[in-house]
């Protein structure tokens, strides 16, 4: 098993797999407040993304979100 940041092509990739109204808030984290977030993915052995979690920064409290594939 991998962890890794995802590159910016992988981030736009996501927008395929990303379901709106059943990951409401990483969708956002990957749309609309791209700009502050930090992406990472698990990834299984054979390469297959396995989930994701965003990190959004600037905020006095700790914020993220995932989703799982």
């Amino acid at each position: 098993m991998d962890h890794r940041r995802l590159q910016p092509n992988e981030m736009d990739e996501l927008l395929a797999k990303i379901g709106k109204e059943s990951n409401l808030l990483y969708f956002t984290y990957l749309t609309v407040r791209r700009q502050q977030t930090v992406h990472y993915g698990q990834f299984s052995s054979d390469g297959r993304l396995l989930g994701v979690l965003a990190y959004l920064y600037g905020l006095p409290f700790h914020a993220f979100s995932y989703a799982l594939f």
